[in-house]
């Protein structure tokens, strides 16, 4: 399977954090992770912490290839450069984060990854 990245070429969210609303294109987005009600979303180049669940960033951003790795995690496939297959699997970022992937998303990411 072949994505297509460019999707996300203009396209924004907007973000409220402490009183300021960014606008955030979709393409600078690494991943999102969240613990309870507060999400940090990674940037290239900072990031942001937000009160905003999960479930709405995912229904946001599913359309332009961004993944639930697991139930705090929301990555964008355009910065994966690799998905590790041994002792807790996990996926490995541009920038070399390295995101768990769940037991229960593997299959899924099998299929996208076309494994």
């Amino acid at each position: 399977m072949r994505i297509n990245y460019n999707s996300q070429k203009g396209k924004h969210i907007f973000i409220k954090e402490k009183g300021k609303t960014h606008q955030i294109l979709l393409e600078n987005i690494t991943h999102v992770i969240c613990n309870s009600t507060i999400c940090t979303v990674f940037l290239i180049d900072k990031k942001i912490s937000v009160y905003k669940r999960l479930k709405e960033f995912e229904n946001e951003l599913a359309e332009y290839f961004f993944f639930k790795t697991n139930r705090n995690t929301l990555i964008n496939m355009k910065y994966m450069t690799s998905f590790v297959k041994v002792n807790n699997e996990h996926l490995i970022l541009l920038n070399n984060t390295k995101i768990p992937v769940s037991r229960r998303k593997r299959a899924e990411l099998n299929t996208i990854l076309s494994l």
